[in-house]
């Protein structure tokens, strides 16, 4: 490259457990010059929302607001109980009051965005119809009645989110719904690909890396993914929100900010 090239950058960013937030994890991720965050479910329960449990959201958004560190997303909980693609309203009505109630707690975060799981388990073909119709409307009425974007996020599982074509059928033209890319989850097409197809509704992504087997978040290089092919993906598609690392927890954030720097690094000189 010279000088007069250009140079592709993202804003770097860490997904965290909420039960992690303490002062030393955002001591730590600021040194690193971490300084946007996805906050994602760990320890919230299916009754959080007593006076206790907003008092310690409150309290864990200033540890993290003392440390000039900013939310960018709140991963909505996933999980059997959790399943945006129930078959039967009832259960699809109470599942989605369920989601509304945490992402109105969670809302005192300020967050830009919700991640959303489409669903849980591998599903039979034959519920392939209701449950779509299901996430579609949990994901328009989280984005309306919350004010904030919403992010499909693949899945590794078979059918329903578990490649670019069926994000789309997701997200087809419902307001102020994207997607989020997990690059550990593609079983059916690489990441570049899936990038390229999803193009300008791309609102986040979960960096890491994996076998091409099951998801192992691994820091990017230690698996299969071709990072440059992924990074060049991004650039043509005019992708400029976050570089959002969701890797397993004991990678320090010094060790997630020299990966970052080592990988844009290497694509801008490639």
């Amino acid at each position: 490259m010279t000088e007069d090239d250009r140079m592709y950058e993202l804003p770097l960013a860490r997904s965290v457990s909420f039960k992690d937030i303490t002062e030393e994890l955002a001591k730590n991720l600021t040194d690193a010059g971490i300084v946007s965050v996805e906050v994602s479910p760990g320890g919230v329960t299916p009754v959080f929302g007593t006076d206790d449990d907003l008092a310690l959201v409150d309290s864990r958004l200033e540890i993290l607001k003392s440390r000039g560190a900013r939310v960018l997303s709140f991963h909505l909980p996933f999980g059997w109980d959790w399943d945006a693609s129930t078959t039967t309203y009832e259960h699809h009505r109470y599942l989605l009051d369920r989601q509304l109630r945490i992402a109105d707690i969670f809302l005192r975060m300020e967050p830009e965005r919700f991640v959303l799981h489409p669903c849980y388990w591998p599903i039979p073909e034959s519920e392939t119809g209701i449950r779509v119709r299901h996430i579609r409307e949990n994901a328009e009425t989280i984005a309306r009645v919350t004010g904030k974007d919403v992010a499909i996020e693949n899945l590794k599982i078979g059918r329903i989110g578990g490649s670019s074509e069926e994000l789309l059928k997701l997200g087809e033209r419902l307001e102020h719904v994207g997607y989020c890319v997990d690059m550990n989850h593609f079983m059916r097409e690489r990441a570049e690909d899936a990038i390229r197809k999803l193009g300008k509704h791309i609102l986040t992504l979960h960096v890491s890396d994996y076998d091409f087997i099951d998801e192992r978040h691994w820091l990017p290089g230690e698996g299969l993914n071709d990072w440059n092919a992924i990074l060049k993906a991004l650039e043509d598609v005019g992708y400029q929100g976050p570089f959002l690392y969701e890797v397993r927890a004991d990678y320090s954030c010094a060790a997630v900010a020299e990966n970052y720097r080592r990988l844009f690094d290497t694509y801008n000189r490639a």
